[in-house]
């Protein structure tokens, strides 16, 4: 966790992801030790870029946030004309799968 300054008494930042992430059960021998300290931008880097696996309870996330955006997708295109800010609201629920996913492979690390 990093300090957020608010001018006068640094506050600690409580990120429940993080939390998440440490306490994954799940986790890999390397990534349980870079959880319990604070990684460097290069470590982030490198974990961020690296293939993570897919365990069976991820997969179910994944499946239902697929299946949720997928859901979204098709109300706006049902309720919206065929124009470039249909196409654009779409595209944007596909990123919002894309880094809901990514928040899960990386168990919260960004």
């Amino acid at each position: 966790m990093q300090p957020i300054s608010t001018g006068a008494t640094p506050v600690v930042s409580t990120n429940v992801a993080n939390d998440a992430y440490q306490r994954e059960d799940t986790m890999t021998d390397n990534t349980q030790e870079t959880a319990s300290r604070v990684m460097t931008l290069e470590e982030k880097i490198t974990e961020m870029f690296t293939y993570h696996s897919p365990n069976p309870n991820q997969q179910q996330k994944y499946v239902a946030i697929r299946e949720k955006a997928k859901e979204f997708a098709r109300v706006i295109y049902e309720n919206t004309p065929a124009c470039a800010d249909q196409s654009a609201a779409i595209r944007l629920v596909r990123e919002a799968v894309m880094t809901a996913n990514s928040s899960i492979a990386l168990r919260g690390l960004v």
